[in-house]
């Protein structure tokens, strides 16, 4: 039995963690922004604008999730794949300059890459298809969500995806290659790469794939700036003393 369209206004667990995870962006944001305005600490810049773009893709995922007509299907999932590229975009950032990997011709190829595919999207291209129906489908514990039918995805869509995946293996070894001079730090970052890598599969397995599932990876993407969070108090606590000690 299909579920009726009203229930899906219900806010269920994994409704109310997006929103949840949209508001503790925000606080990232300006706490980032706060700490910045004192230290001029470039990481902490970027961190604070990567934490607003991860703000807007939490609600743009909300919205995917929350969808019951195809116009505000496809009006989310356009601001869904907009956003989710420029999140892609401060992930390499981000984990470049945390840990000073010299990488800039990468980071501006994935950079010009993902702007791009955000700029086309709010042009109107649709690179992952266009939503031809939605269904409402309930989770194991009730909560009811939209599941989308879509046209099959741009024959850009997937050396885009591949990409993202290179920003994949880029994280993972900017973690790796910093546990070199500092492996509780360099575990920490990886632990990060693992909850933002969780963003990037979930949307190949969505997009490309068509598993019928909400897009989980904004849990992930929280769970990396807590981590990196942890971080920065680290790496600033290790400069206090070293300046302490002179």
């Amino acid at each position: 039995m299909t579920p009726d369209a009203l229930t899906i206004s219900s806010m269920g667990p994994y409704a109310f963690m997006q929103a949840f995870l949209s508001g503790f962006f925000v606080f990232a944001a300006a706490a980032s922004f706060a700490i910045w305005s004192r230290s001029r600490e470039r990481s902490l810049l970027i961190l604070a604008i990567a934490s607003c773009i991860w703000s807007v893709q939490s609600v743009s995922v909300l919205a995917v999730a929350l969808a019951t007509t195809i116009e505000a299907g496809q009006q989310a999932l356009a601001m869904r794949t907009s956003f989710g590229s420029l999140a892609v975009a401060a992930i390499v950032w981000t984990f470049a300059d945390i840990t000073a990997v010299r990488a800039r011709a990468f980071v501006w190829f994935v950079t010009i890459v993902m702007v791009g595919v955000a700029v086309a999207t709010a042009a109107g291209i649709s690179l992952v298809g266009e939503v031809t129906r939605i269904e409402l489908v309930s989770l194991p514990w009730g909560e009811v969500f939209s599941a989308q039918t879509r046209t099959n995805p741009s024959w850009v869509a997937p050396p885009v995806y591949l990409v993202v995946l290179s920003v994949l293996v880029f994280i993972f070894v900017c973690a790796f290659r910093y546990m070199a001079r500092d492996r509780v730090g360099g575990v920490l970052l990886l632990v990060a790469a693992f909850g933002l890598g969780a963003a990037v599969v979930s949307g190949v397995l969505i997009d490309l794939l068509r598993v019928r599932l909400p897009y989980p990876g904004m849990f992930g993407v929280g769970a990396g700036v807590i981590v990196i969070a942890l971080q920065f108090a680290r790496a600033n606590r290790q400069r206090d003393e070293e300046l302490a000690a002179r």
